[in-house]
């Protein structure tokens, strides 16, 4: 049996708390959708290929959606992802064009048509990875890989952690959010690295742990949700360019039915740091879906940006900010339907 020990952000601790799984529907294909900045597509391709997997839940699909290669340092479009160790782009398949789909392994381009071809054709009939996790004492999420396939040739094991229910800032940004107003499936990192795992010949009986801290922010000082992340896992050829995916597996790493006490009941914003030297992130809650618009004062009460104005869906989302602002106290507003619901003044040294 192949074990190996893999931590990212944080150490092993001695008491180890188990978490009941939470494996999500059966997987069948993975969907890695490549985008970037000022593209004018990308947004809305991303919202067609979420609608096609809203519309085909049998098929199984599993997506992870990436920042492709950018040198422009404004650029607010999936940053927590385009960190220097822990960022993967389309050129492992000797792709350099966006939008771009690669299902399965198979790259298909930037058509979404043929996205959903390939999605209909390259199914995997089963779902020989096992997924499980645990949460230790300080906090550090591990999540245990076991795999039953036995493909015969030299492979890498992946297991991205991603996030949903994501708005970006779009200040000082021609792509904009896709029309459903938030971006899922957001890549915050790539265990172990952008490569995966070293190759190896999967005997049938592997068995991996890797593990990250989300209490600690990510290369770009980002946050993590736990509520909002699922963890997919996944078994590929190491040849080529068309690197098929042998096995997927996927688990949320939401704990359900948890109960906060005293959380209000009221849609509320969260600030994650206050005083702050670089705001990069708002959260909010909802009790139900609906229109929000979060705006950015100064103390004078002129306007300095709108965050959000469209959809959002019920529970907790964030907002991503490209942090420019200069020092200085700001009051963020939120307004659910017309009826502002919450206010904060936040710090930015």
């Amino acid at each position: 049996m192949l074990n190996r020990s893999l931590f990212f952000l944080g150490a092993c601790a001695l008491i180890v708390v188990a978490a009941p799984s939470r494996i999500l529907a059966q997987p069948k294909v993975l969907a890695e959708l490549f985008s970037n900045t000022n593209c004018g597509p990308c947004a809305d391709a991303d919202n067609k290929f979420d609608a096609f997997m809203a519309a085909n839940p049998t098929y199984g699909i599993v997506r992870i959606n990436y920042h492709n290669d950018i040198a422009n340092p404004l650029d607010t479009f999936y940053k927590a992802s385009q960190s220097s160790s822990f960022y993967r782009s389309s050129s492992v398949y000797g792709i350099s064009t966006d939008p771009t789909g690669i299902i399965n392994g198979q790259p298909s381009g930037s058509v979404e048509g043929a996205w959903e071809a390939l999605s209909k054709t390259k199914g995997i009939a089963t779902t020989p990875i096992q997924l499980s996790d645990s949460t230790d004492a300080d906090g550090v999420i591990h999540i245990r890989v076991q795999n039953s396939v036995r493909p015969g040739t030299s492979c890498r094991l992946f297991v991205a952690v991603t996030e949903s229910h994501i708005v970006m800032d779009n200040s000082h940004q021609a792509y904009g959010n896709p029309p459903s107003g938030y971006w899922d499936d957001i890549l915050r990192v790539m265990l172990p690295s952008p490569q995966g795992s070293s190759p190896f010949t999967p005997t049938g009986s592997d068995t991996y742990d890797f593990s990250f801290d989300p209490t600690i922010p990510d290369y770009w000082g980002k946050l993590w949700n736990p509520e909002n992340m699922q963890a997919i896992a996944f078994l590929q050829d190491d040849q080529g360019t068309v690197k098929k995916v042998e096995a997927i597996g996927v688990l949320s790493l939401a704990i359900k039915g948890a109960v906060t006490l005293n959380a209000p009941p009221n849609a509320h914003l969260r600030l994650f740091a206050n005083p702050t030297p670089r705001l990069s992130q708002v959260g909010i809650t909802l009790p139900y879906t609906g229109r929000v618009r979060v705006t950015l004062s100064d103390m004078l009460g002129r306007s300095v940006r709108t965050l959000v104005d469209g959809m959002m869906p019920q529970g907790e989302s964030s907002i991503e900010l490209d942090g420019s602002l200069p020092a200085g106290c700001y009051v963020i507003r939120m307004f659910v339907d017309g009826t502002e619901t919450d206010h904060a003044k936040v710090i930015v040294r």
